[in-house]
């Protein structure tokens, strides 16, 4: 008899997402899309007892891993750290495979979730509509229309909602491949998945009416109600963001994994429901999210009716951090740093480069610290004028600011401290490079460049600790047209600057000063 070849297992997460604190019990989560035993990333069970790691509560961390997990991705089992040895070791593994048993078991969404216990009868019948005959599903690429593949659509008397994802018998189904929306000369890879992913979008549209073989005028009738009666209406806004192989047929993409994870999220959104006093002004609200270091994106439903910064949010945020192996001193799952499609670009030229730094500085910093404030320059200026640095005339002038001006600036509006960095000749701020490789690493934020001239963005350094060889990403925010990276690159707005290029031209020049502004991070989340 051949003797079985060894298993392997692939882990395409970081390793520092790997705990290595003991008795932590950690989720790995795969795909049926990527080779059997590969580890996409791992999640932190947190509703589990110190002294029973592997007795979680089953309901409240499955229900946590529905909504942050999309569809197309699934646990795979479990790890648990343990500072023990001989017996203790196959009695640990034996806990971790026996948890990640009845973890899939309660995650095992086709097979039913006992919705007669669960679900209300209200999510039972909007989730029911997902799955109608008549309901259509317009599948869509996301390309330009001069290149974008015609839409399908896609009816519900057509989908198959019996077949199990993972039998990968799926060439005789009728609808065309995803791949009939990506693009084919693609090669798809992990950083590009993040960086360029191609997308599909899914619209659901519901026939209200219905088609009838015979002619036949409407009837209404009028039973009036027996006693006092209540109507609560409620909006809830669905956003699903699925993982799909390019060999998946569309249809199955629609039956597998759009309408359950619409689904999942109709039940997620109804127990939060039940869980507050009132229903009003209730905003339930999905994000999507890429985090760092994590190879896929994750979902997340904020409640919003006191806003993002309420502390309630706060605390979902960290618990979310936790839960991921996420740092608690940074906030990378605010509104701020969700997916989205971009911004309307802006021609604002009606004021001094310093100002316009200024603006740009605060919207980067923002995005770095993520707080939502919108700034104008008025508001830029009156600040200024509040905390009795200007006079009142200056509100509304062109008069220009400098980079102590601008850390007033930030920590009256946003509350962010700022470093200054004084640099006597632009012939000594490669010798900064060091430093500023420092501030990128431990804070991120976007540093101005001010002083004798005009004012730049620095993005980040390219710092060869061996040569002492550096490169700055300067963004000139003297740039007033569209959001079009290819024309903000090209011409020039954006892009990587030697102190000193291929023909000998300096571009930070001897003969002026510079003074750098370095916005600090708050610890946050």
């Amino acid at each position: 008899m051949e003797a079985e070849s060894p298993r392997t297992v692939n882990v395409l997460c970081p390793k520092l997402l790997l705990s290595r604190t003991p008795g932590d019990l950690q989720w790995l989560i795969g795909s049926p899309f990527f080779p059997p035993s590969t580890v996409l990333s791992t999640v932190r069970c947190l509703h589990n007892p110190s002294d029973s790691p592997f007795s979680p509560d089953s309901a409240k961390e499955s229900d946590d891993l529905r909504t942050l997990i999309p569809r197309g991705f699934d646990l795979i089992g479990a790890l648990y750290v343990s500072d023990g040895g001989g017996d203790a070791v196959a009695t640990n593994a034996s806990g971790a495979v026996s948890a990640a048993y009845e973890m899939r078991r309660r995650l095992s969404r086709d097979e039913g979730i006992d919705r007669e216990k669960k679900i209300s009868s209200v999510i039972d019948s909007a989730a029911a509509k997902f799955r109608d005959k008549q309901v259509a599903y317009i599948v869509e690429g996301e390309d330009s229309p001069s290149v974008a593949p015609q839409p399908i659509v896609l009816r519900g008397e057509e989908l198959d909602f019996e077949s199990n994802i993972s039998d990968k018998h799926w060439k005789n189904t009728s609808s065309p491949l995803c791949s009939y929306f990506h693009s084919e000369n693609k090669h798809v890879t992990l950083s590009s998945m993040r960086e360029s992913p191609d997308t599909i979008r899914v619209t659901v549209l519901f026939n209200q009416t219905r088609n009838t073989p015979n002619a036949s005028a409407l009837v209404a009738e009028y039973f009036p109600a027996l006693e006092s009666v209540e109507l609560v209406a409620i909006s809830l806004q669905l956003d699903v963001l699925c993982f799909s192989a390019k060999e998946l047929p569309a249809g199955l993409a629609v039956s597998k994994l759009v309408v359950p994870g619409l689904i999942d999220q109709l039940t997620t959104m109804k127990k939060a429901i039940l869980s507050e006093k009132s229903t009003q002004g209730l905003q339930l609200c999905p994000y999507h999210f890429y985090p760092p270091r994590i190879t896929h994106p994750i979902t997340a439903i904020y409640e919003l009716s006191y806003g993002e910064r309420e502390l309630r949010q706060a605390e979902i945020r960290k618990f979310l951090h936790s839960r991921l192996g996420l740092p608690l001193d940074r906030p990378l799952l605010l509104i701020a740093n969700s997916l989205n499609f971009g911004n309307k670009g802006s021609n604002s030229t009606e004021h001094g480069s310093p100002l316009l730094k200024m603006s740009t500085l605060i919207s980067q910093v923002v995005e770095c610290i993520l707080i939502s404030h919108a700034t104008d320059f008025r508001e830029i200026q009156q600040a200024l004028v509040d905390i009795g640095d200007k006079e009142a005339p200056f509100v509304g002038s062109r008069e220009w600011i400098g980079a102590i001006e601008l850390s007033f600036v930030l920590d009256k509006l946003l509350g962010v401290t700022c470093k200054i960095l004084n640099v006597r000749s632009g012939a000594d701020l490669p010798e900064k490079c060091r430093e500023l490789a420092l501030h990128f690493d431990t804070q991120g934020t976007p540093i101005m460049i001010g002083g004798g001239v005009l004012a730049y963005t620095l993005l980040g350094v390219d710092y060869n600790e061996t040569s002492g060889d550096c490169a700055f990403l300067i963004l000139d925010p003297h740039y007033t047209g569209t959001d079009d990276l290819k024309k903000i690159v090209n011409g020039g707005w954006c892009g990587w600057k030697k102190a000193i290029d291929s023909k000998g031209k300096n571009f930070f020049l001897a003969d002026k000063f510079y003074n750098l502004l370095l916005p600090q991070r708050p610890k946050m989340v």
